[in-house]
């Protein structure tokens, strides 16, 4: 079963919630989180603090797929990959994680190019998430290199 969890930056604090999501009826996204403190194999207790009102536009959702450290990939994050040439020297790309709403995929937007995430997120390839289009807007500034 795929596992589906959502991020966004908190409203009032510069701080990044991850959990469920929760639409309000005045249209504002919240994320309850969802951390497991206790389970007994009958009953699962989450930690309840309620759910925290989100900057709309830091909203992303899990790809379902993680980076080479093992660390979760949403949308908006910033992954680099690393090319190693034939001379010894090394090339970073870097690109923003998105949905493809015409593909319906999960992509990567290199400065010149689209990438299937999966495709961009392989081993042979290097990735690892190096921030995000938030808190990292300048990874993506002046092209790769």
């Amino acid at each position: 079963m795929r596992e589906i969890e959502f991020r966004g930056k908190l409203a009032h604090k510069d701080k990044w919630m991850y959990g469920c999501l929760i639409i309000s009826n005045q249209n504002k996204p919240y994320i309850y989180p969802t951390e497991i403190i206790e389970e007994d194999g009958h009953h699962i207790r989450f930690e309840d603090d309620g759910a925290f009102w989100i900057i709309p536009e830091t909203l992303g959702q899990y790809t379902g797929m993680k980076d080479k450290n093992g660390a979760k990939i949403f949308e908006g994050d910033i992954l680099v990959n690393i090319h190693e040439s034939h001379g010894g020297e090394s090339a970073k790309e870097f690109g923003a994680v998105f949905w493809d709403t015409v593909t319906a995929r999960w992509a990567v937007e290199l400065c010149d190019s689209l990438e299937e995430l999966s495709h961009f997120n392989t081993f042979e390839m290097i990735s690892e998430i190096a921030g995000n289009i938030h808190d990292n807007p300048e990874l993506l500034e002046g092209g790769n290199g």
